[in-house]
């Protein structure tokens, strides 16, 4: 197992005795600390001497991109009751279907003739 040198901006790593990764956000050369994120949205400062006291390994970035989201309740995402995004676009789209029928662009025309508008083709 080989542990990281230098921290690299981006990259995600682990701690040998923590499981949960991290990301990368900033390295700063004047105050010699590494600015990074946790998985679940807490962000920590470190100095550098410290980064290289620990057994830090590159992995790769979590699948679950939930991350820090993972604390919102249903009602944040839709709600449990909320129909499947395919059911809220055929909604939509029988909505504009009825509002095509519903539409009678003769009479339009004329009322805009009426408002003195030129109807456009």
């Amino acid at each position: 197992m080989s542990y990281a040198q230098q921290p690299e901006v981006g990259a995600w790593y682990r701690r040998a005795d923590r499981p949960q990764p991290f990301q990368v956000l900033a390295v700063d050369a004047q105050t010699h600390s590494v600015e990074l994120e946790y998985f679940d949205g807490t962000i920590d400062e470190w100095p550098l001497a410290h980064w290289h006291d620990l057994e830090i390994e590159a992995c790769e970035a979590p699948v679950d991109l939930r991350g820090a989201f993972d604390t919102l309740e249903p009602d944040g995402l839709g709600g449990e009751d909320a129909p499947p995004a395919e059911s809220q676009l055929q909604q939509c789209l029988a909505q504009a279907d009825a509002l095509r029928e519903s539409c009678d662009l003769d009479t339009l025309a004329e009322e805009l003739r009426r408002l003195g508008r030129r109807p456009r083709r």
